[in-house]
């Protein structure tokens, strides 16, 4: 039997995340010339112990294919290919072997294959041309990497994964290698002539659990551009020679065991990116970091140890991001980061031990997103946050904090304002209104918020509201007619209700209703939404009807009831929704049936059960 997936393409065009399936591939043999969209998915269990012989420029991969004779000059992936009596020259193969009792095919004619990966296999290797491999990925293998290491003068790339590798071979006949990626769980050390490597640009070591420190020799990789070394547990320091290199980019995210870097880290003038992340023992940083003049980003989070940052950070003259998030023991920062000033991203998130915040900060002129999230000791901002001219982006969440400055009606580059769980909270500034950029208000869980300033009106760019379990909030203020979207989430005792705000949301084109409450009803006047295109009401446990006047919503072409458990009827009047394009029914348990006036160009999303089965071939037969 042969396959053509020629039409393939059109079939499933509109769905890339479908996957062909061949019911009974037990004799097939092979496909057809043609081009298969979705041929990445399509040959996932294709022909397993199949009578799959052979294989054209089709693009498509032989898994399991045990008698499989030949294959084109394209990369094809041989997922446990037992049979192959040989491989014609191509510009790529992969030859992955998962279990050990399979052999790898004939390789003896691969003069002119350029990338070979195996993986978990123990056969012999010895006919295998390896000095024609430019990139090798190998995996599990079971037979000492030595024999055939001096054969690959022309390799420049290479990928080891072996977790019970506790040594590796000697790598000075690497001598074209670019990049190294070595994950091996027990490996203790590094080769003692990796610094011969003179063409290395990238070294990657990652989860290499027992490894506990650098080799000398790697000071001599002059070309080093990238070091990565995650998840190295065992790591304790850094030699002082990796000051020799001229690296752009250095991570050690991970490194749970180290505790101190060395001072002539600052001697890596060209270093861009420096990445500490997850370095749980790091307690403090050298002085000597603030001689990085280039270095743009700087990644601390979850430097859970770190309690301070020394004043020698505000000479970073050219950091643009500082990441400090999850420094739970990080008290305050130094009155000279007011210096840096290309700063434009500060992430403080769930830095529970910040108490305040240096004025100098607001002397960062060209910061434009800050993030002061969960930072529950935080009481206060300072008086001139409005200082802060670039800023777009601010995020707040401090249960500690009793009222915003009046200033930040000066931040009229503010495009987001996010405070969440600031539950001493009671009003926000008037002069709010003065933010003229603000696009997106989001206010979450302010449980003391009771009500919101009339300036409110003034915003002219504002385009979504979120008003999420502000449970003292009655309403929403006048004028807020220019809104294009609106999010409102309810919980039990709140008295905010939408009824009394339809009539002036006539340019609402998105509006996304949640509730926390046992609250089942939506309120009769929603066809005053004129403009209303996407409705949701995901989430609401406790919906059970639908008012008949959800059906003049002229405009809606998208409704979401995704998890409304006790919805059990949809009003006739949704069949009057003539630009209605999707229904999304999801996890909708408690509905029998639909209206038979639904309209047939409408996109029903439903679950795979039974009852879903049903609706979907109901709605197959009408349309058809």
């Amino acid at each position: 039997m042969h396959v053509d997936l020629q039409n393939c393409q059109q079939q499933y065009a509109t769905n890339s995340s479908h996957t062909c399936m061949f019911l009974n591939p037990w004799h097939l043999q092979g496909f057809a010339n043609g081009y298969c969209k979705c041929r990445h998915q399509c040959t996932a269990g294709l022909c397993y112990d199949s009578e799959f012989k052979h294989l054209d420029q089709s693009g498509a991969r032989a898994n399991w294919c045990s008698r499989v004779t030949g294959v084109p000059r394209i990369a094809y992936h041989f997922f446990s290919c037992t049979n192959t009596a040989a491989v014609n020259a191509g510009a790529a193969l992969f030859v992955s072997v998962l279990h050990h009792r399979f052999s790898v095919p004939n390789l003896a004619q691969s003069s002119q294959l350029r990338l070979l990966k195996l993986d978990a296999c123990e056969a012999k290797l010895d006919d295998i041309a390896w000095d024609s491999f430019k990139h090798l990925d190998l995996r599990e293998l079971g037979t000492s990497l030595s024999p055939f290491f001096n054969s690959l003068e022309h390799l420049t790339k290479l990928h080891l994964l072996c977790k019970q590798l506790e040594q590796m071979p000697y790598v000075r006949s690497l001598i074209s290698l670019q990049q190294l990626t070595i994950e091996c769980e027990a490996l203790i050390h590094l080769p003692s002539d990796i610094g011969s490597l003179s063409k290395l640009t990238i070294l990657v070591l990652t989860d290499c659990f027992k490894l506990r420190q650098l080799p000398d020799s790697i000071r001599w990789l002059c070309s080093l551009q990238v070091l990565i070394l995650c998840y190295c547990n065992s790591l304790l320091y850094l030699s002082e020679s990796i000051s020799e290199l001229s690296l752009k980019s250095l991570s050690l995210s991970g490194c749970s065991s180290l505790a101190w870097l060395p001072n002539s880290i600052g001697q890596l003038s060209s270093l861009q990116k420096l990445s500490l992340s997850h370095s749980s023992s790091l307690t403090l940083l050298p002085d000597g970091i603030g001689q990085l003049s280039n270095l743009e980003e700087l990644d601390l989070s979850n430097c859970s140890s770190l309690a301070l940052l020394p004043d020698s950070i505000g000479q970073l003259t050219s950091l643009k991001k500082l990441d400090l998030r999850y420094c739970s023991s990080l008290a305050s920062l130094p009155d000279s980061i007011g210096q840096l000033t290309s700063l434009e991203k500060l992430e403080l998130l769930y830095c529970r031990s910040l108490t305040l915040l240096p004025d100098s900060i607001t002397a960062l002129d060209n910061l434009k997103k800050l993030s002061l999230q969960a930072c529950s000791s935080l009481t206060s901002l300072p008086d001139d946050m409005g200082q802060l001219s670039s800023l777009e982006e601010l995020m707040i969440e401090c249960d500690s904090i009793v009222s915003l400055p009046d200033s930040i009606s000066q931040l009229r580059s503010l495009t987001q304002l996010v405070l969440q769980g600031c539950n001493l909270l009671a009003l926000l500034p008037d002069g709010i209104g003065q933010l003229s950029s603000l696009q997106d208000l989001c206010l979450l869980e302010c449980h003391a918020l009771t009500i919101l300033p009339d300036s409110i009106s003034s915003l002219s760019s504002l385009q979504e509201l979120t008003v999420d379990r502000c449970d003292s909030l009655a309403s929403l203020p006048d004028g807020v007619s220019q809104l294009s979207s609106l999010v409102l989430c309810v919980s039990d005792g709140s008295s905010l209700t939408l009824s009394n705000s339809c009539s002036q949301l006539t340019s609402l084109k998105k509006l996304t209703l949640s509730t926390y409450s046992s609250l089942s009803l939506l309120p009769d006047n929603l066809d005053q939404l004129s403009s209303l295109e996407e409705l949701s009401l995901e989430g609401w446990p406790s919906l059970k009807l639908l008012p008949d006047s959800i059906g003049q919503l002229s405009s809606l072409k998208k409704l979401s009831l995704h998890s409304c458990t006790s919805l059990t009827l949809l009003p006739d009047s949704i069949g009057q929704l003539s630009s209605l394009q999707e229904l999304n029914l999801l996890h909708c348990i408690s509905l029998n049936s639909l209206p038979d006036n639904v309209g047939k160009s409408v996109t029903i999303l439903t679950e795979g059960d039974l009852w879903s089965l049903q609706v979907c071939f109901r709605l197959c037969i009408r349309k058809v």
